[in-house]
């Protein structure tokens, strides 16, 4: 599905993807323009062409989180990427290292983590991925197009990432129960303990 750079890059874009060119930076893999905006606005057809026109970009990127509707588990290293097989999830983009899943986002936001879990990193909120091009060290090769219905589900993903990826509960600490509540503070002593 590697095709013509510009035609599927266009692609992801009228898929409802957030688009970017990339391949700058001295390895090849950062973004080529300033894509701070691109986190919560997505460039039209007449920016890509004037991209495309004027930078010739030979990788393009997708800015993750809310603004694509996914967020991605990147897998580094082998290991990472048999985690994922292994629950029968099939890759979205073959990397220079390793493959990338695509993600439905979940009710509470996907930070981006490195190391999440060993050779398995995320990008959520703030990040992007490169998913079509080389940059001399290796390709990126779209294996499933984006489509709403091509995500992984988060209750699909591995047990131990779905964990690794859940907001940590924070334990409350609450003051010990007085053996007596005198009657003018029990509605207060027992909204607070009910809130901790």
């Amino acid at each position: 599905m590697n095709g013509n750079l510009r035609a599927i890059a266009f692609k992801f874009h009228t898929l409802g993807r957030c688009v970017i060119p990339s391949g700058g930076g001295p390895e090849g893999k950062a973004a080529m323009v300033d894509w701070k905006k691109y986190q919560t606005e997505r460039p039209d057809d007449a920016q890509l062409e004037t991209w495309e026109r004027e930078l010739t970009p030979h990788i393009w990127a997708m800015p993750t989180g809310a603004i694509s509707g996914l967020f991605v588990i990147d897998c580094d290293k082998p290991s990472a990427n048999d985690l994922m097989q292994r629950n029968g999830l099939k890759p979205h983009v073959k990397t220079p290292k390793g493959a990338h899943f695509y993600c439905s986002l979940p009710s509470f936001p996907i930070r981006n983590s490195t190391a999440l879990l060993p050779g398995l990193d995320v990008r959520g909120e703030g990040g992007y991925v490169n998913f079509i091009g080389s940059n001399g060290k290796g390709d990126y090769q779209v294996q499933i197009l984006p489509t709403d219905d091509s995500f992984i589900p988060f209750e699909k993903l591995p047990q131990e990432v779905q964990e690794a990826l859940r907001p940590k509960q924070v334990k409350k600490h609450s003051a010990p129960l007085p053996e007596v509540i005198p009657d003018h503070e029990r509605n207060a002593t027992l909204t607070s303990l009910a809130g901790a």
